[in-house]
């Protein structure tokens, strides 16, 4: 074989691999059927799962972000938890919308989404299976359904072809369809296919239900193709509110469970372990039955009935203030007014339905003032205290936080029995954590190596355990027992052991500081003193301004 014949066998080698190359890794997106001109959507995750934030061929990345962008919403509020429904069918000018395979909301969450639909409010509803109850109370007759790979859809301004793609090929899809003759001549068609309706707007009091029977149209796929964006711009057409609210809690997914692969539960727990052993079960089960008798013959009654006391009133705000009036001292206040700003916020929302913390202008600090009867300028100085960035003290706190109490009391969210709850609690100092955590671990030592002693057969190391016990005690106290409680009229000193001290605020003549030292001298002559090294760190500058401003009409003087 000469040179020539081998360099003519070794192209054609070439060119036919290179043919098989190119022809079996050719993308099937190069290939299309003579009778369907659409590309197909190239992808590898086609499992249905429409919801928001899914970039998946069925999912609603694509439609989301087309409403977020479009000019003539101001609002698009996600809501996952179904309890904030009463809220949200109170809030006006508001777009109830939700696209997915099921809505399952319960016939009484209909109702109240119907009852905000009524007031003037719309809802979108595009789903695969359309509630059952929602559809019968708009509608007398059933739906039908057409099967073909592709539907065009026609409105008033044009048509608009689309397809039921699936692992990037077109496929036979069951497109839903109202029946002509199921709807009044009041309610508006906004897209037909085949001849029949697709999208309808039903009046329902003052707002208006608008149904979509088939969500597939506002998938990726779809939105991404040149007539899924054209039909987008023809569908926001047909809305009319500002604000979308989107109920995300509507979607249901059931656990499948399969007995043919479940397990025989299995018991793995402690007392599991332990009950092989018989001579622990029994000593479980006589614990048990001793209890059983103690609670059996210490149950009766061994005083006079004393009256039920009435349940006290829900007042989570007064607590939280509260809590923030006093967690100020421990040199937090940078936390402390983010807690006081987040408070206020929910409060104002609760109330009002007003949302502060996204306000892009005055309005919603105009609404408050009108709602609350507080002044705009009050509103305003009180959000620039909670709002401000820069380093804070602890002064300016307690001055943004009285400000907040003025603000709940003159727009009525605190009421005059909250002021008086708020007024009898108390103000609680702690002792030292730190000694008393020390004294509690000595104590346990001097236990153990009393222990350690009586094994070494050292008979001395049993008179660790009663100072060791004494020590914890000690300690325990400390940790269980606040050194002082007070308020704007009462000043209780608890020492360690002993009675408590109670004064009225006006009892205390003059407080002196003697290096940790602060003494108390009473009007009638008697004294008391406080080491600020048994106080709790985070108290302690607190002591030091209750001196300081002792004679404040803050204090009672």
């Amino acid at each position: 074989m000469n040179r020539n014949n081998l360099i003519y066998i070794f192209a054609a080698i070439v060119i036919v691999v290179a043919g098989l190359v190119y022809f079996l890794n050719r993308s099937e997106e190069s290939i299309k059927d003579s009778n369907n001109n659409e590309p197909p959507y190239s992808s590898s995750k086609w499992d249905v799962d429409v919801q928001l934030g899914n970039k998946d061929p069925y999912g609603l990345y694509v439609f989301e972000e087309l409403l977020i962008a479009h000019g003539k919403f101001t609002q698009f509020n996600d809501y996952t938890d179904y309890q904030l429904l009463d809220s949200i069918s109170n809030v006006d000018s508001s777009l109830y919308m939700y696209v997915g395979l099921d809505f399952t909301l319960t016939h009484s969450e209909i109702d109240k989404l119907l009852e905000g639909i009524a007031k003037g409010n719309q809802l979108f509803l595009s789903v695969e299976n359309q509630p059952k109850y929602l559809y019968d109370e708009l509608f007398d007759e059933g739906l039908m359904f057409e099967a073909k790979d592709s539907a065009v859809l026609v409105t008033n301004d044009s048509s608009y072809a689309m397809y039921y793609i699936q692992n990037q090929d077109t496929l036979t899809e069951l497109w839903d369809l109202f029946n002509p003759y199921t709807l009044e001549i009041e309610d508006t068609i906004h897209t037909e296919a085949f001849d029949s309706p697709m999208y309808v707007e039903v009046q329902y009091g003052e707002g208006s239900v608008l149904l979509h029977l088939n969500p597939v149209i506002f998938t990726n796929f779809q939105m991404l193709r040149t007539e899924g964006k054209e039909y987008f711009k023809s569908f926001v057409k047909t809305l009319d509110q500002p604000h979308i609210q989107w109920l995300s809690f509507a979607k249901y997914e059931p656990f499948e469970y399969d007995d043919m692969f479940a397990e025989a539960p299995t018991d793995n727990s402690l007392l599991s372990e332990l009950f092989k052993y018989p001579p622990f079960k029994w000593a479980f089960i006589i614990v048990i039955f001793g209890v059983l008798l103690y609670f059996l013959f210490r149950s009766k009654r061994e005083r006079p009935i004393i009256p039920a006391f009435g349940d006290s009133k829900n007042s989570g705000f007064a607590y939280v203030d509260t809590l923030a009036g006093i967690y100020f001292q421990g040199n937090h206040s940078a936390k402390v007014l983010k807690l006081m700003r987040r408070n206020f916020y929910d409060a104002v929302y609760k109330k009002f339905y007003i949302d502060l913390s996204k306000r892009k202008s005055n309005k919603p600090i105009i609404a408050l003032a009108q709602k609350s009867g507080v002044s705009q300028k009050s509103i305003e100085h009180l959000l620039k205290l909670l709002e401000t960035k820069v380093d804070i003290s602890d002064n300016f706190v307690s001055k943004t936080y009285q400000a907040q109490r003025d603000f709940y009391f003159n727009s009525d969210i605190w009421t005059s029995d909250d002021k008086q709850l708020l007024e009898k609690q108390f103000s609680i100092i702690h002792r030292s954590s730190t000694q008393a955590i020390m004294l509690v671990i000595s104590g346990i030592l001097l236990i153990l190596f009393g222990f350690i002693l009586l094994s070494s057969t050292i008979g001395w190391g049993i008179l660790l355990w009663p100072v060791g016990i004494a020590v914890l005690a000690i300690g325990g106290r400390m940790l269980g027992h606040p050194i002082i409680k007070m308020n704007n009229k009462v000043f209780i000193y608890q020492p360690l052991f002993g009675k408590p001290v109670h004064l009225n605020l006006s009892q205390i003549e003059d407080i002196l500081r003697d290096g940790d030292l602060l003494k108390f001298h009473l009007r009638n002559g008697q004294t008391f003193t406080i080491n600020l090294q048994n106080v709790g760190i985070k108290y302690r500058q607190y002591l030091i301004d209750f001196k300081t401003n002792l004679n404040k009409a803050d204090y009672g003087r």
